[in-house]
């Protein structure tokens, strides 16, 4: 399993694969210390790894170089994955391997101080295929199909393919959307191995569950008139060492607002708890849905953050995240109710007194929700219409100059709320010129 020559950054991720969070660079071997999974399920990759590839537990990695120092310290040489999952079994044409993983490795494949890298990567192979066409793999994150062609065949590649994706290189993350995860997580492991700190054993075969597509396990069908149509999902070699929890905290992990309690603004300011002990620093996913983040993604610095939030009313959920050790878990998930707003409210002039005078002063409320920059003035000679003004307002009034032929007026105040122009609107009798 040595470096593939060319990494493809573009390589499209399939079904609803992704990673969490990739943890800081741990100096020791300059790889992220951890990788986090959108379970929450965070591997790492100890100095040196663990393990001999053969006898359970152990991680998957190339034997050290005893010729290269610092392949001799990390303990690997090329190659380590922090996540690997594997099925290997027989077809009618030949042996097939289908594995998935996360992987540390180097850029131009030797293994050189500075030269880090990190990358998902799925890789189907049936190198016996015998029949040229397209063979589709159907797997836990999705489904491929791969061309085979005459001259595959002929040069013993059979059907193989391989995608990788890059996600973190030379200290920095590139993307968290990788072809693969959440991580694949078996049913079974050796006797004695430590589920608490080890999420696969690396060498027990069994069945595995959490695809996102709900498939947990392969199935190879090959081009018509191949006969190929084989489903496996009982011979699963998953590997993967976990990362140390972090304790519990020592209190809630939000101090204000109060949890669960309904939002009085739009803007709202957070004040989050000291988090577990030994936490140097904090983050918060706000989310539509439990573990979602599609409102807002935010370190935290100084325990406290303000964010704006809808004002519909919908439950808010929200996730804290705290650093401990160099390590990033999830440490509490709790929710608030948005605000439900309300559009600003016309308080003078009184519609039902004749107006008085050319030159009117509408006055509004601030409603609930609304900034003051997001109001706008319609007044027209019939409903819904602006013939005689229609202007932004940022602010709570406007003048205008209306007819003074005893017309009847039609007024809205515009207010946006929740992102979306609402308004109020208002009938008056335009003064009479004497």
């Amino acid at each position: 399993m040595l470096l593939a020559a060319a990494i493809t950054m573009a390589a499209a991720p399939v079904a609803d694969a992704a990673i969490a969070a990739i943890g800081p660079v741990n100096p020791a071997n300059g790889f992220p210390a951890t990788v986090t999974d959108t379970a929450g399920v965070a591997l790492n990759l100890p100095v040196p790894v663990i393990g001999n590839g053969l006898v359970a537990p152990t991680m998957i990695f190339g034997p050290p170089d005893p010729a290269n120092a610092f392949s001799r310290a990390i303990g690997f040489d090329q190659e380590a994955f922090y996540y690997f999952a594997r099925e290997v079994f027989d077809t009618p044409m030949g042996r097939a391997e289908c594995s998935f993983g996360v992987e540390a490795a180097f850029i131009n494949g030797a293994t050189l101080n500075g030269q880090q890298m990190v990358f998902s990567r799925i890789r189907l192979r049936l190198n016996t295929a015998t029949v040229p066409g397209n063979y589709t793999v159907t797997h836990p994150y999705g489904t491929t199909v791969i061309p085979v062609t005459a001259l595959d065949i002929q040069r013993n590649r059979g059907m193989n393919f391989t995608q990788d994706v890059i996600l973190w290189q030379l200290g920095a993350t590139v993307t968290l959307a990788a072809n693969v995860g959440p991580f694949l997580r078996p049913t079974t492991m050796a006797l004695g191995v430590d589920p608490a700190a080890w999420f696969g054993d690396g060498v027990t075969l069994g069945t595995v569950t959490g695809s996102p597509t709900g498939f947990n396990g392969i199935r190879i069908v090959g081009p018509p008139g191949s006969g190929l149509d084989v489903t496996v999902s009982d011979q699963w070699q998953v590997s993967g060492h976990r990362a140390a929890a972090p304790p519990p905290p020592a209190g809630p992990v939000i101090l204000s607002p109060a949890i669960g309690s309904a939002l009085t603004a739009a803007t709202t300011t957070f004040v989050l708890g000291p988090g577990p002990a030994g936490t140097t620093q904090q983050a918060v996913w706000i989310g539509s849905t439990a573990g979602a983040f599609d409102l807002a993604a935010l370190f935290v610095p100084n325990n406290s953050f303000t964010v704006t939030l809808p004002t519909d009313g919908r439950v808010i959920f929200v996730r804290v995240w705290a650093q401990v050790g160099g390590v990033w878990s999830p440490i509490g998930d709790v929710t608030f109710n948005a605000m439900v707003g309300t559009p600003s409210a016309l308080v003078a002039p009184n519609p039902a007194v004749p107006m008085v005078g050319a030159v009117q002063n509408f006055v509004w409320d601030r409603g609930v929700g609304v900034a003051l920059a997001d109001h706008a003035i319609w007044v027209g000679s019939t409903p819904n219409g602006f013939d005689i003004a229609a202007l932004f307002v940022n602010g709570l009034g406007q003048r205008v100059t209306v007819p003074t032929d005893g017309r009847q007026l039609f007024v809205k105040i515009w207010s946006k709320v929740g992102g979306t122009w609402v308004s109020n609107s208002y009938q008056f009798t335009a003064p009479s010129a004497p």
